[in-house]
């Protein structure tokens, strides 16, 4: 153990191996750099199609994928974030921040306030001295140049290195960071070339005319159409965001679910396919 955590502290301590959910939510992980930074990662098994969940600090650089990694729309609202997951099975939410750490001196303490969590983990990178806790951890596991500790918030956690660690997050953390920096502007060039290239034929195969045949009859939730054409439900609602992609469908995204309707230019589709018959 590090040399500032008291003996005392240690005598009493209980070293639990905890596999924890409490509202849909697994513990919270947040690894903390010797610059303050912060990237918290947060792992939500999908139970409803529209989930809310509270956030550690105030994010920058968020990312909101599935378990395949592709990504899911999502809104802030203050502390919390309201994502769409009606076709994922699981949500990874991961971000940086800055607010949760402060330091005064040669001491930083990380302040976790939030009740929303049973368990939060700290991975604390560098090997620094834990110099205060304000209650005991669940857990502590040591690395080879981290110290993570497992403690049920809200707490306070006090830390200083005793050794002058390298600046930030070091060469290649640092190049993650920046690539991470990059990737909204290269998200957003793939998109304009995209649509630029976008020609008005379009390869739909036999499941997108059946999806595009049944929304012909009116505007339908995901569940039905995933009924009506006996589609699983991931499949269905990949093919609905690629059908939106070509803009051929419009989605509206509502708290009870997704409903889906045809586009003009879906419409048109349509109409061209029956005139060429």
């Amino acid at each position: 153990m590090r040399r500032g955590l008291p003996l005392s502290l240690l005598a009493t301590i209980l070293t639990i191996t905890l596999v924890v959910a409490v509202g849909g939510l697994t513990n919270a992980i947040i690894e903390v750099y010797p610059d303050g930074w912060c990237t918290v990662s947060i792992r939500v098994p999908v139970q409803d199609p529209i989930v809310e969940i509270p956030l550690l600090g105030h994010p920058t650089l968020l990312t909101v994928v599935d378990e395949e990694g592709l990504p899911l729309n999502y809104t802030l609202k203050g502390d919390r974030i309201l994502v769409d997951a009606e076709a994922a099975d699981e949500i990874n939410i991961s971000y940086e921040t800055q607010s949760l750490t402060y330091k005064r001196g040669l001491v930083w303490s990380l302040n976790v306030s939030t009740t929303s969590y049973l368990l939060v983990s700290v991975r604390l990178i560098g090997d620094p001295d834990v110099v205060g806790l304000s209650k005991i951890p669940i857990s502590i596991r040591e690395g080879s140049s981290y110290l993570e500790l497992t403690l049920e918030p809200p707490f306070t956690l006090d830390y200083v290195y005793t050794s002058p660690p390298r600046e930030g997050r070091g060469e290649g953390n640092n190049l993650s960071y920046y690539l991470l920096a990059l990737l909204p502007a290269l998200a957003i060039a793939l998109f304009i070339l995209n649509k630029g290239s976008r020609s008005k034929k379009f390869e739909l195969d036999s499941t997108d005319m059946r999806i595009l045949d049944s929304l012909a009859e009116g505007e339908k939730s995901l569940s039905t159409i995933r009924e009506e054409l006996s589609l699983p439900k991931t499949t269905a609602w990949r093919r609905v965001r690629r059908l939106e992609g070509k803009g051929l469908v419009e989605v509206e995204r509502t708290r009870s679910g997704s409903l889906i309707r045809l586009s003009k230019l879906g419409r048109d589709v349509l109409k061209n396919r029956g005139s060429s018959r």
